[in-house]
This record gives structure tokens, C-alpha cells and sequence, in this order.
């Protein structure tokens, strides 16, 4: 009886430990090539002003309405269309949980005189949960 006892505790340590090295292989690592992923998707739709994707990428999600986020973005894009040119050089930083790339967009302008310029931005963005999010470094009071 002891012996079935025993033999028993084994087998159900054996499945805890087979378990426990499953769940660390299963979640979610951060990676340079995710983040880009994740930071073409989001100014894909947030140049197209798809505002319904590009807010799933954003860190302030949780604390910031659809409708507000929506608003705040149309404002913002009347003042400057922009047009993805590309997304590059994804890093992550040394804490592993957080990383940049490096993003270049067209800007148009139509006063005084009409044209258009690249400009090249460091992009932040965070690593929560399993996925990439955007940080606009905004802080936010729900």
C-alpha cells in the first residue's frame, strides 16, 4: 500500500514538473522581429487612419475610450497627413520589456507652398502580456 502511495506522489510530481516546463515554453518571449510586426501593422493602419487597428496596439487602451482615441487621432492628422515610408531597426532594450524602432513617414504640408518631407522617428514601445504595445510615453489618468 505504501508502495502504490509512493509510486503514486511520483507520477504526480513527474506531471507537475512536465507541467510547469510546458507553461514556460508556451509563453510569450520578446523578440526584435515581433516588435516590427507589430510597429508596421500599427502605422500601416494609423497613416491610412485605421483608427479601429491601430488601437489595439496602444498601451493606453485600458485608460482611453475608442471614441476618445478616435477623436484625438482624426485632430491630429487633419493638422499633419502622413504617409508611411517604412519601419526599421527594431531594438529592444536591455530590460528586455521594452524596445524602439525606428519609423520614417512623408509629412505633407500645403502652406505656403505645397510639398512634403520625410521625417525619421524613434518609435517606443512596450512589451506587456505577450504582446507588443505602443507607448506614446502619454501619461494618462483613467
Amino acid at each position: 500500500m505504501v508502495r502504490r502511495v509512493l509510486l503514486w506522489g511520483l507520477w504526480a510530481a513527474l506531471c507537475a514538473v512536465m507541467l510547469c516546463s510546458c507553461a514556460g515554453v508556451m509563453t510569450q518571449q520578446p523578440d526584435a522581429d515581433k516588435l516590427q510586426t507589430a510597429a508596421t501593422a500599427y502605422w500601416q493602419a494609423r497613416t491610412t487612419r485605421d483608427w479601429e487597428k491601430a488601437y489595439p496596439y496602444e498601451l493606453h487602451k485600458s485608460k482611453e475610450t475608442f471614441e476618445t482615441y478616435r477623436s484625438r487621432m482624426e485632430a491630429s492628422f487633419v493638422k499633419m497627413p502622413m504617409n508611411l515610408v517604412g519601419v526599421e531597426d527594431a531594438v529592444l532594450n536591455p530590460d528586455g520589456e521594452s524596445g524602439k524602432v525606428k519609423v520614417v513617414v512623408r509629412v505633407e504640408f500645403g502652406f505656403p507652398a505645397r510639398g512634403s518631407y520625410k521625417v525619421p522617428v524613434s518609435d517606443p514601445w512596450v512589451f506587456v502580456k505577450g504582446e507588443w504595445l505602443h507607448d506614446t510615453g502619454m501619461k494618462m489618468e483613467k
